[in-house]
């Protein structure tokens, strides 16, 4: 664990939808709820309802990138989900869509008195474009532009949280570690996309939902 600011951040492995906090951070498309990924798992855990909701506002009014809205989590482990509009961002711009909307959800959570938050790899999955890496140098930077542009209210603790093997924490947890997220200000994002992968995990994540 390391302050930036005074927030208390950690990197872990596990399951963001089974984490002990305030509200969970869920990467979102611009005009519909993923239901795939952080949303399939956050659905699995008892929370679709949360999702649900942000399904109907997105259809109803499309999202920009890097929008970040508040709704009742509804059920699961944590009281709300923060939904960020980061899902389908090119390589070029997902770099800054996510420090865009991880900035704008600690807004909210700070507004709302939250306390802690955990926060999954933005950009880096099935149709992401960051690496581990890229992920934590802009959730960081975002966090450490947050904790100097003003008196913060509610938020102590964040949790990155790596869906993975334990290993893959370290690119994040060495970001971290040796302040790499310093005055960076856009990358181009490094992620190949794999075909095979995306369709393997987009069917068992439908298959899950759908019961």
């Amino acid at each position: 664990m390391k302050k930036i600011g005074k927030i208390n951040v950690q990197v872990v492995s596990g399951n963001i939808a089974t984490m002990p906090v305030d509200a969970i951070v869920v990467p979102q498309f611009t005009d519909c709820a993923s239901y795939g990924g952080v949303g399939g798992a956050i659905c699995r855990y008892g929370a679709r309802a949360g999702i649900d909701e942000y399904n109907a506002l997105a259809q109803k009014s499309p999202f920009f990138y890097g929008d970040a809205i508040i709704t009742p989590s509804h059920g699961g482990t944590s009281k709300y989900l923060i939904h960020v509009a980061t899902v389908g961002e090119t390589a070029k711009s997902s770099f800054t869509i996510t420090c865009k909307a991880v900035f704008g959800a600690l807004l909210m959570a700070d507004d709302k008195g939250i306390k802690s938050l955990a926060v999954p790899a933005i950009g880096s999955g099935i149709i992401g474009h960051l690496t581990i890496e890229q992920s934590a140098k802009a959730i960081f930077s975002a966090v450490e532009m947050f904790s100097q542009s003003r008196e913060i209210n509610g938020i102590e603790n964040i949790t990155m949280v790596i869906y993975g093997l334990p290993d893959e924490v370290a690119p994040a947890q060495e970001v971290l570690e040796n302040g790499s997220y310093h005055d960076v200000t856009d990358e181009v994002g490094q992620k190949k996309f794999d075909v095979a992968e995306w369709f393997a995990e987009f069917s068992k994540d439908l298959m899950d939902v759908d019961r």
